[in-house]
């Protein structure tokens, strides 16, 4: 057996058991995780000017991913009765917040409803990142508002529970876990379709 790798193992699961206790804390404590157990997503290489469309209705189609991101990455107005001021929530409350988000919320003019905004996945986050940028690290010249060079959380949830879950660090594009009580910021994002739908209706007029 490769001692080295059982070594390692026995460590990770340490760690992952310590945050689980953390976890219970209040407050942003997390651990950066650069290469274990995900590796960081390949730096994205395109044309900002063509993979990003500001769609003047407070939010931005990525059209590597297909998906439609909140403009303001850092929106800190209630929402279906959750107190965002200081930008940052637990995570239970991020995904409640980012359910609730609908038109005429921070900036949206988009005709979206409620349930269609929802927390981006590990992947999804990590799609974003230019790992040759720091502070943040996202495409120079991005069109975003008030990127949070800090933790953003993700919808996806790390083993051996749900009592944690995968985030992304924009100040470098690591990726870490962190216990559900931790406080950390929040991008809602939707899928292209769903805002092409509603936007049509609205349009419309119906």
């Amino acid at each position: 057996m490769n001692h080295d790798c059982s070594h390692s193992s026995h460590r990770f699961l340490s760690i992952l058991a310590t945050l689980l206790l953390l976890g219970q804390s209040d407050g942003l404590i997390a651990l950066e995780l650069s290469s274990e157990p995900i590796t960081p997503m390949e730096p994205i290489v395109t044309s900002v000017k063509t993979r990003f469309t500001d769609n003047d209705n407070g939010t931005v189609v990525d059209h590597l991913t297909g998906l439609v991101w909140l403009k303001n990455a850092n929106c800190t107005e209630t929402v279906g009765g959750v107190n965002k001021s200081s930008g940052v929530l637990a995570w239970a409350n991020a995904l409640a917040w980012t359910a609730a988000l609908d038109n005429g919320n921070c900036g949206l003019n988009d005709g979206s409803i409620a349930s269609q905004w929802r927390l981006p996945n590990r992947s999804e986050l990590q799609s974003l990142i230019d790992h040759h940028l720091s502070s943040p690290a996202l495409p120079a010249d991005h069109p975003f508002t008030h990127v949070q060079s800090n933790y953003y959380w993700s919808s996806t949830t790390f083993a051996p529970g749900t009592d944690g879950a995968w985030g992304v660090n924009l100040t470098d594009g690591n990726v870490y876990a962190g216990g559900a009580t931790f406080i950390l910021y929040v991008w809602p994002v939707r899928q292209q379709a769903d805002v092409s739908s509603e936007q049509a209706k609205a349009d419309a007029g119906l």
